[in-house]
């Protein structure tokens, strides 16, 4: 171990490992992460040790057996790929029984490179037949294709996302990572040894760096913009975007990667590609008015985008996407962009006319949601047009016009007009919710006739709802014509509500006299006549009635005589 300040040997006991023949440190050390410690493989004879690494010492943390001693090795923890005499292995030394994996057989010599950005563990190993063979450690098998480097003979590689770096006897050659395939060649003689260093101070932009017999080299990187701008034009897309990733790592590069987004997503658009692009056009945070400018026929009249500059190319033309395609994907963006952040009134309104276009169910909660704001004209206008009368009529409520909003209700209930959305249906209960919230007296009054219509039941529960400020009298001459609703009513205010009030117990009375004296006002499914019965003798028994000549005189020519005698009890009571 040296002192990186002075390189010299760190004066301690423990700050060498002797008899090793290989090592390699740990190659997904991330300073952020407690659970990831600095450490080195080593290679002694027959065993591999893993070792702690601090300031001051080496800790024996494991130590494994082999069959034979690997003549080239690699640790990404936890696993170490090797080469033994004859062929590739692969070992998790972190597991409790650390098994041996054979791979396959080598060419003359074995290289192994570690790909240290795979989620999976990946290795790049020079393999038969000119081939770099990929290998994951987690399931054994090739998660890519090969790299086809023919008759190169391979002495090195080394790691520069997203680029491999192939090392022979005269030249380096770079192939990329993501579809395998060769993208520049430069000549070095004899490499004789390899590292990365770190000029900027910045993780992920380690300068590759090799050796040959009397020079050492610094492989320079293009600044990562004219990549990026190339492969956009090539449309390789994955790349551009991995090698954005890989060196945007500053603040200031941040406005840049957004701009990258944003292309590639207009790339992928123009490929087809609609799952990528809505998911760059998100992760861009791009606004809408930039992909919408593109589409004229969706916009308002009165078009707020601006024109799309001359130097860019339309991403919905020259591909296969239809019109219904483009909808669809529009709509799937601009509806998940918009829970993420707040979009213009105009935006909405190409939003409102994409949902409307696909008899969307969505529509009807995006219109009443209260977070998203339209312009009223436009957006009544094209809900009308594209009979959306369910969405239509609780725009209008939202917007404070319950007149218009219940016009539209009762003409669906009653099949004056037909929403083309489907699963857009309404019926009286809907029409009652409404009345049931509303605060506005007179627009109620104005409605309930017709809800009495279709079902007095909900009529009654409006007028229980407690919201109405009206007078009793001015509600139950509104169920005038509609006895079993008017007895309910009056039930509901005598023995709910409690009222004391000699002209309600007067008009309960006569309701209950006028339905059993006509029968076929009552629905008989709902009361019985001997429980009405009953009903209108308990309240001639109470002394709630005090206007007995009265009711004496309405049930003279019926057939009450039940009732009778419980009135002349009350007239002239029997002394004994």
């Amino acid at each position: 171990m040296l002192d990186a300040a002075t390189v010299e040997i760190v004066p301690s006991s423990s700050s060498k490992v002797k008899g090793v023949s290989h090592f390699s440190l740990n190659d997904r050390i991330d300073p952020e992460n407690p659970f990831i410690s600095y450490e080195v493989c080593v290679v002694k004879k027959r065993s591999l040790q893993v070792h702690s690494i601090t300031e001051t010492h080496f800790a024996l943390l494991i130590e494994i057996s082999l069959p034979e001693a690997p003549l080239q090795m690699v640790y990404s923890e936890p696993f170490v790929c090797l080469a033994s005499t004859s062929e590739y292995q692969i070992v998790n030394v972190k597991h409790s029984q650390a098994e041996v994996h054979n791979l396959f057989p080598y060419p003359d010599t074995p290289v192994i490179l570690s790909i240290t950005d795979s989620e999976t563990h990946e290795f790049v190993l020079s393999g038969p037949g000119g081939l770099g063979m990929f290998v994951s450690a987690q399931s054994l098998g090739a998660p890519r294709l090969p790299i086809n480097w023919a008759e190169l003979l391979v002495t090195k590689m080394q790691y520069a996302s997203p680029y491999i770096l192939v090392y022979s006897e005269a030249d380096i050659w770079v192939y990329s990572s993501i579809n395998q395939q060769p993208k520049q060649s430069l000549p070095f003689d004899k490499c004789q040894c390899l590292c990365r260093a770190d000029f900027e101070g910045k993780e992920g932009r380690l300068t590759p760096m090799m050796a040959s017999a009397t020079q050492v080299w610094a492989l320079e990187n293009i600044p990562w913009q004219e990549q990026v701008e190339t492969l956009l034009e090539d449309r390789s897309v994955e790349e551009a975007l991995q090698v954005a990733r890989t060196f945007s790592s500053s603040q200031d590069d941040a406005a840049s990667l957004k701009a990258v987004l944003q292309r590639a997503a207009f790339v992928q658009l123009s490929k087809d590609e609609l799952t990528s692009a809505k998911e760059l056009l998100l992760e861009s945070q791009a606004p809408p008015e930039e992909v919408l400018k593109f589409c004229p026929d969706l916009l308002p009249n009165n078009d707020p985008f601006a024109e799309p500059a001359d130097d860019l190319l339309n991403p919905f033309t020259g591909g296969r996407i239809s019109e219904g395609e483009r909808n669809a994907f529009l709509l799937a963006y601009l509806d998940e962009y918009r829970r993420i952040v707040q979009i213009t009134p105009e935006v909405n309104l190409v939003l409102l006319k994409l949902f409307a276009l696909a008899r969307d169910q969505a529509l009807l909660p995006f219109v009443k949601s209260y977070r998203n704001i339209f312009p009223y004209e436009e957006s009544k206008a094209l809900l009308e047009e594209h009979q959306c009368y369910v969405a239509l009529a609780f725009f209008e409520l939202r917007i404070g016009h319950p007149d218009s909003a219940l016009q539209w209700l009762t003409g669906l209930v009653d099949g004056q007009v037909t929403d083309k959305v489907n699963g857009q249906d309404v019926d009286a209960h809907t029409v009652a919710d409404i009345l049931k919230n509303m605060e506005e007296g007179n627009i109620v009054l104005r409605h309930l006739p017709w809800l009495l219509e279709h079902d007095w039941r909900l009529a009654l529960d409006v007028l229980k709802s407690g919201h109405l400020k009206e007078t009793s009298s001015l509600l139950l001459k509104v169920l005038d014509g509609h006895s079993q609703a008017q007895m309910a009513f009056l039930e509901y205010l005598l023995f709910e509500k409690h009222l004391k009030d000699d002209e309600l117990y007067m008009k309960l009375a006569d309701a209950y006299i006028d339905l059993l004296t006509d029968w076929s006002q009552l629905d008989k499914t709902e009361v019985d006549r001997v429980e009405l019965g009953r009903k209108l003798q308990a309240l001639l028994m109470s002394d709630c009635l005090k206007d007995i000549e009265t009711i004496s005189q309405r049930i003279e020519h019926t057939q009450l005589h039940a009732e009778k005698i419980i009135l002349l009890a009350k007239v002239a009571p029997f002394s004994w």
